[in-house]
């Protein structure tokens, strides 16, 4: 029973694997995507050596399987979890995270592992811990000690991570959570606490459970990152955003040069309406710009879309609004093609992930 369980993680650790080079190589310049597509084949990298080295042994003969506290499966954990919760802060708050940013996130685990790594090298006595009464007993020996800090700090950082996503006084963030956010939300929260089960208490269920989880967690959003830019946030209507600086006090300031570049493409797509173009790319609207691509997605991003793909999408399903207010009289395909969609199914999906609603439903408001 045992081996069949292994096989099963096995499976789910190479699509996991699978659907993570899928989304590194089509992300773009959704670094979102190319974020998650990179998390998601490490997590079924890491679990499949352990699975292939595991395979064809019951789980008592397994070395260090009924260990507490074990020290590289902490740091493994704490690297892969602290990847994975910054999804949500780099989703909810486009820009927010700067590549100064992302190193201050890593000092403290880098620490960790560099602190746990020189214990290794230079003294490596380990502790048996089997129980929580050994954990007691052994407290005072150094590796126990180091062990505990670990454990500590891991569940603090990664708590800490999830957390920060959504406080701060700049919380008013400005793309909308969607319910699949909520559902990465409330996953995420059962996953750190399985993490700390597993550091504390190891039997059988929690042993071959674990991969199959959070495997399965990797694979779930991974899908629907093929199938949205965004899964997990979604961009303001223009109302929206004109509400928000109507609340404001001190409204949000781009940074300079790409609020400027910014400006300058608002203003040629709104004259220009090259959107509407089925083929319409970036490589277009930056050679009528006489702007670099790189600069136009940086401009872009600051603006709170994950990149080129999103903003157009954006632009065609404000188009498609406007075009029911001024183009009475005519069929949803007909203004649909007019916009710039092409598929009738991928139009429906979007807009009504957009507006809550039907692009029919839409149109009766105004009929």
């Amino acid at each position: 029973m045992n081996n069949y369980l292994i096989y099963l993680d096995i499976l789910f650790d190479l699509t996991a694997i699978i659907l993570g080079c899928i989304l590194v190589f089509s992300s773009k310049d959704n670094k979102l995507k190319l974020s998650w597509g990179i998390c998601s084949i490490l997590v079924g990298t890491a679990f499949l050596i352990d699975n292939i080295r595991f395979m064809g042994l019951p789980i008592e003969l397994l070395p260090g399987a009924y260990d507490l506290l074990v020290i590289h499966r902490m740091l493994k954990w704490l690297i892969l979890v602290t990847i994975a919760l910054m999804i949500p802060l780099a989703s909810l708050r486009p820009g927010f995270l700067t590549s100064l940013r992302i190193v201050l996130f890593f000092i403290p685990v880098m620490l960790i592992i560099t602190i746990a790594g020189s214990y290794h090298v230079f003294n490596g006595e380990i502790t048996q811990l089997t129980s929580l009464q050994s954990i007691t007993k052994n407290a005072y020996h150094l590796d126990v000690k180091l062990r505990i800090s670990i454990f500590v700090l891991t569940n603090i950082i990664s708590w800490a991570y999830f957390i920060i996503s959504f406080a701060g006084k700049d919380a008013s963030l400005k793309r909308k959570t969607t319910f699949l956010m909520w559902i990465y939300i409330g996953w995420s929260v059962l996953i750190l606490l399985f993490f700390t089960f597993f550091s504390l208490f190891i039997n059988t269920f929690l042993f071959y459970t674990y991969d199959f989880y959070v495997a399965s967690f990797c694979i779930f959003f991974s899908v629907l990152f093929l199938l949205y830019e965004n899964p997990f946030s979604r961009i303001k209507s223009i109302k929206e955003k004109e509400d928000d600086e109507n609340t404001k006090q001190q409204p949000v300031r781009l940074q300079p040069l790409a609020e400027r570049v910014f400006k300058d493409i608002e203003t040629h797509t709104k004259a220009d309406k090259s959107f509407t173009e089925a083929q319409y790319s970036i490589d277009d609207l930056a050679g009528k710009l006489g702007i670099k691509s790189k600069l136009i997605v940086e401009a872009i991003k600051s603006a709170g879309f994950t990149g080129f793909k999103e903003y157009v999408i954006f632009l065609r399903i404000e188009y498609f609004k406007e075009l029911v207010l001024r183009q009475t009289g005519k069929s949803v395909k007909e203004l649909m093609y007019t916009s710039g969609f092409t598929t009738r199914s991928n139009f429906y999906r979007i807009f009504q992930r957009y507006e809550n609603m039907t692009p029919l439903e839409y149109m009766k408001q105004f009929s």
